[in-house]
């Protein structure tokens, strides 16, 4: 792929569900994004976060205090699932 733009495109378009692992600006890049088109329903694919070792928690309490300020909408926080293993993972993707 040529661009960020079109990697997200073409995952989103080969994807029945998201599974967030742990990662870095890009993975926060594309699980931000795949999470306002589900907000937007754009989608109704799950989204599950690998949390393996609480890797997500900051990230997890950074939306809630975003949504205590009412900078988010409360269903911001529905919009995805948790899971602490691959195995919970795929499960929840199913």
């Amino acid at each position: 792929v040529t661009s960020m733009h079109e990697r997200k495109q073409l995952m989103y378009d080969q994807s029945d569900a998201f599974v967030v692992a742990p990662g870095g600006i890009g993975t926060l890049e594309e699980v931000i994004e795949v999470l306002s088109w589900k907000r937007l329903d754009l989608h109704p694919k799950p989204v599950i976060f690998l949390n393996i070792d609480g890797y997500w928690d900051d990230l997890f309490a950074h939306m809630r205090h975003s949504v205590e300020e009412r900078m988010n909408p409360a269903d911001l926080i529905g919009l995805w699932q948790v899971a602490g293993t691959v195995e919970e993972a795929l499960a929840l993707s199913a």
